[in-house]
Formats: structure tokens, sequence, C-alpha cells
């Protein structure tokens, strides 16, 4: 796992290449959905932050299997500290978890 931050109440984008199981990156052109979940922890079945296609995960390369997710000010408002998030797809009709990944959401020194 690698680790993504972002202050508190603030924006960010999160790029993230889809590489199928040879490492390669996965064609999204049959993408049907795509889901970003983001919880306390990988046990814990709360979603805190839940972005979709339709609001906040955008395909920015179809061949090169990339896409990004947008999370908004009032996304990471109230939280503080180490999150753990996944992205799930579907694609040609196949379900697959592509990425788990920690985020920390940290305090700004103006809070």
């Amino acid at each position: 796992m690698s680790e993504d931050s972002v202050f508190q109440g603030n924006s960010a984008v999160i790029f993230v290449t889809i590489e199928n199981n040879d490492k390669l990156p996965l064609n999204l052109g049959g993408m049907t959905s795509a889901v970003f979940s983001l919880k306390r922890s990988e046990y814990d079945s709360e979603v805190l932050i839940e972005k979709t296609l339709e609001d906040g995960i955008t395909v920015e390369n179809v061949l090169a299997g990339k896409i990004s997710v947008e999370l908004e000010p009032g996304d990471t408002d109230g939280f503080v500290g180490p999150y753990v998030y996944e992205i799930k797809l579907i694609v040609d009709g196949k379900e697959w978890t592509v990425l788990e990944d920690i985020l920390v959401i940290m305090l700004g020194v103006t809070e």
C-alpha cells in the first residue's frame, strides 16, 4: 500500500492507473461502474466518503486505464487521520477491486 494525503477541508484529486493481472493498463472501454469508498479501516463496514462515475470519478484515458477521483472540501471536512480507500470497477461484466490504499487527512495549521 502507498499513501496519499490531503489537508482537512481541502480539494484533492487522486490519479490512478488501473492494471490487469499482467500489470498492463486495463482497457476501460467496457466499464459500466466505478466506486471509490473511504472507510476508517479495511474491516469497517461504514463508508465515510463514496464517489462514482456520476459523482467524482472521471475516466482520464480509456485505453491507458487512467481515472481520477475528485474530493471536494466538504468530503474531507471533519476527518483527521489515516483512512483506507478502495476502488471497485465493473468492466465487461466482471467486478474488480483494483486498488486498496491509504489516505491521510491532515489538520491544517490554521484549523
